[in-house]
């Protein structure tokens, strides 16, 4: 006596039927979406900004400080400086792109309002992750007071870090 063919395909693609069905599910639900993890700092990622597609260029985190070191991270993060400080600023980078322009967009609270004080760019063009510094400085030292560095990706504000010189 022959067995049915019909139970043994029925048998192969019922598993494969739900394996499908579960991916689909898990695709189109919000809540089992992957997190990215978060890092203590206190950098802003600014509202309406998309996720960025699956190894495209994005910004992975934003740290200032008074030092580097020799791969371009900041030593130990600070929020607070001196007038006389150099403030550095670590933007660490996860994917690949050709020609990306990564922008540090320095600005000053000040009696008037807020006031540019420097913007700095960089043509970057990684193949992984990757770190790139800005820094300001002033001879005569930063005016005291409340300062915000806004981090740009091609254009785009992707990050936002507010500090102090007092």
């Amino acid at each position: 006596m022959k067995p049915k063919t019909t139970t043994r395909w029925s048998c192969l693609l019922l598993p494969l039927a739900v394996l499908s069905l579960a991916t689909a599910c898990h695709k189109n639900n919000p809540a089992s979406a992957t997190v990215p993890h978060e890092s203590s700092s206190t950098s802003t990622s600014l509202p309406g900004a998309q996720p960025p597609a699956a190894g495209a260029l994005a910004v992975s985190g934003v740290t200032l400080g008074k030092s580097l070191r020799s791969d371009q991270r900041v030593s130990d993060a600070v929020g607070s400086f001196d007038p006389k400080d150099t403030v550095y600023v670590s933007v660490e980078t996860t994917g690949a792109a050709k020609n990306a322009k990564l922008t540090a967009r320095w600005t000053y609270d000040g009696p008037n309002g807020k006031q540019k004080v420097e913007e700095q760019s960089n043509t970057i063009s990684p193949n992984n992750d990757a770190v790139t510094e800005f820094h300001i400085a002033k001879p005569a030292g930063l005016p005291a007071g409340s300062y915000d560095v806004e981090i740009l990706l091609g254009g785009k504000p992707v990050s936002t870090k507010s500090f102090q010189v007092g």
